[in-house]
């Protein structure tokens, strides 16, 4: 029986640590959306497709763009969940940078 218990408070901790963690992650993904929303919008090319999962399948995009006459190579995190399966080396997207680290983007296209 003691076994039983020990086992049940393990999995109850497990779930409040994971739950905690989900609902960090959560305000933090809606935090950096919100600030990205006044983010400048710029041109960019992409450089790569990198696999961030395989079902359903979606890609990290690598992008290489001007900003305030230097170029910068960056992987633009899609926050705004754009489609990412349409995207090609050579293509071009719009992006929105973060004016005080340049090097941080977002998918906007």
């Amino acid at each position: 029986m003691e076994n039983y218990h020990a086992g049940f408070i393990f999995v109850f901790v497990c779930f409040i640590i994971g739950f905690v963690f989900i609902i960090h992650a959560t305000i933090q993904e809606n935090r950096f959306a919100a600030q990205a929303t006044a983010w400048p919008v710029l041109e960019a090319r992409v450089e790569d497709r990198l696999t961030a999962a395989v079902d359903p399948v979606t890609y990290n995009i690598r992008v290489s763009y001007l900003f305030d006459g230097k170029k910068y190579d960056s992987v633009a995190k899609n926050f705004y969940r754009k489609e990412t399966t349409n995207k090609h080396a050579g293509d071009t997207v719009f992006i929105k940078v973060n004016p005080i680290k340049p090097d941080v983007c977002v998918l906007f296209s």
